[in-house]
């Protein structure tokens, strides 16, 4: 899994220019078996509102790669 300083310039690089994953989030992210496009996806879903929490949007990706 990516580093929090390797996300923060992944997601900088996009545009968003404070990341809303900690370090934890990351952790999490890597625990439940997702890679760096996923934790750039709940970045991408939490920046734009589509999820209210990190653990909603954890939640939904760990049922997308349950199903693919």
């Amino acid at each position: 899994m990516t580093s929090l300083q390797d996300h923060q310039k992944t997601a900088a690089f996009y545009g968003f220019i404070d990341s809303g994953l900690t370090a934890d989030n990351l952790q999490s992210i890597s625990e439940a078996g997702l890679d760096q496009n996923a934790a750039y996806g709940i970045e991408c879903d939490l920046q734009c509102e589509a999820f209210e929490t990190f653990a909603e949007a954890l939640e939904w990706y760990k049922m997308r790669a349950l199903e693919g």
